[in-house]
């Protein structure tokens, strides 16, 4: 999964960009503590863990199942999960 990503990462970057570039959703510049918390989570978890997590609802005995998932499989549905989770928590 992972050498098909790295063979076609820009492609799949502008493909998934709810996955790489989410939409600000504070004042542009704004550094709120949830932003930097948000920032602080990632770093220390990585980008795809959060992915992982909700195609997992939350059941991280599924993880190895979810990795063996295809590429475009594990983006796509990850960038449907994530594209509706801030949807949802837009005010």
């Amino acid at each position: 999964m992972f050498q098909f990503f790295s063979e076609r990462v820009a492609e799949i970057k502008a493909r998934y960009i709810w996955i790489y570039n989410p939409p600000v959703t504070a004042q542009a510049g704004e550094l709120t503590e949830g932003s930097y918390l948000r920032t602080e989570f990632v770093t220390h978890y990585g980008a795809y863990m959060e992915v992982a997590y909700l195609l997992c609802n939350g059941d991280f005995t599924k993880l190895n199942e979810i990795l063996e998932w295809s590429t475009e499989r594990f983006l796509f549905q990850g960038e449907y999960l994530v594209r509706k989770k801030i949807i949802e928590n837009i005010k």
